[in-house]
């Protein structure tokens, strides 16, 4: 069963491209891309309300039914811990997995916890 995520990239400057991280989330197998959103623009410097394609991203969830974001790394979505974890918790509470493909982990799901999505050893979903 394929899941059909959004993809959310970013770069820290304008002079890098997104297409690696890109390309690369289009090529996991059993998730069919349906949106992709790129931003560039730092992570550290810039909080996520200060990211505007990341706002994007959280508006076309709110006003659409998206069942998976896709992002290369954690660091993409953001470089400040408590702020990273506060996204993915609302993510979660939205009914919104989210794939890490640095991890190769898939999280957020139904009945698990956090702490269990990045301990667990297993490589299936």
């Amino acid at each position: 069963m394929d899941i059909y995520p959004l993809v959310y990239s970013r770069v820290r400057t304008n002079q890098q491209s997104n297409s690696r991280q890109v390309n690369s989330l289009r090529e996991v197998e059993g998730f069919e891309v349906i949106k992709i959103f790129t931003d560039s623009i730092s992570g550290y410097t810039k909080s996520i309300t200060e990211r505007p394609k990341l706002q994007k991203v959280l508006k076309y969830i709110q006003e659409h039914d998206v069942e998976c974001l896709m992002v290369n790394e954690i660091s993409r979505l953001g470089r400040r811990t408590e702020e990273v974890l506060t996204l993915i918790k609302n993510l979660k509470d939205q009914g919104v997995k989210i794939y890490i493909q640095s991890l190769g982990k898939l999280i957020n799901q139904e009945k698990r916890n956090q702490a269990s999505d990045f301990n667990e050893k297993e490589d299936g979903f």
